[in-house]
């Protein structure tokens, strides 16, 4: 295995509580790419990740082309799209606590 996909799946598996919050499942390692499906609150399907090198790597949410991020950035990236941000958990909680 490369030193980019190495690195990648190091990134992801420091994440561990995030990742795992996605539902993951499928993993593939197959150079060019990383792919897997999740499924969380914002987004169901397929993820993949195509490493340029070791340092930027191109995102794609069920085959369209959402960016280029560099490693240390796509973790958070991935759990915006993936999962709720801090200001939806936040209205969720509104919601829940403050409608009796």
């Amino acid at each position: 295995m490369s030193e980019k996909y190495r690195n990648l799946l190091l990134r992801l598996l420091e994440d561990e509580m995030i990742v795992s919050s996605w539902g993951i499942s499928n993993i593939t390692i197959s150079e060019p790419k990383l792919s897997f499906n999740v499924d969380g609150f914002k987004y169901h399907g397929e993820v993949t990740i195509d490493a340029l090198d070791e340092s930027q790597y191109n995102v794609y949410l069920n085959g369209e082309s959402v960016g280029r991020f560099k490693l240390n950035d796509l973790v958070p990236y991935l759990d915006r799209m993936i999962e709720l941000s801090d200001s939806e958990y936040q209205k969720l909680f509104n919601q829940l606590f403050n409608n009796k």
